[in-house]
């Protein structure tokens, strides 16, 4: 399974994006410009997050890892934090359990047929 993120708009300390799995658009995502994964090509893990104490969906690369995670804003957030939701402003995302719920459903399944599962970070700044 292939996730794409467009990052989209740099707003100050913000960096706004769209996540699509396959050609789909899923949602929109949020990042902290000084403390964003690097573009590129990562592995999808589903591992034990010790912050928010369940399974949650780890990126890894050569040198660089991070999270898919929910929250309000990019502020505060730990180095590599991709935050999931609907667009509300420039670095917020609203509805970020629910969507992070459904990534997680969706990479879930896809890992257990076996499936490799890649996130794709694209730069295509307006």
């Amino acid at each position: 399974m292939k996730i794409l993120i467009k990052r989209t708009h740099a707003f100050k300390e913000a960096i706004d994006g769209e996540l699509y799995i396959g050609s789909e658009k899923v949602c929109d995502t949020a990042e902290h410009a000084t403390c964003m994964l690097p573009a590129g090509e990562y592995r999808v893990e589903m591992k034990m997050s010790k912050k928010h104490e369940r399974i949650m969906p780890h990126v890894t690369s050569e040198g660089a890892s991070g999270i898919l995670t929910y929250g309000f804003g990019v502020y505060n957030v730990p180095s590599g934090t991709i935050i999931v939701g609907t667009h509300r402003t420039y670095g917020l995302c609203i509805q970020t359990k629910p969507m992070l719920e459904y990534i997680y459903q969706r990479i879930d399944k896809a890992l257990e047929r076996k499936e490799e599962v890649t996130l794709i970070i694209q730069e295509d700044l307006r």
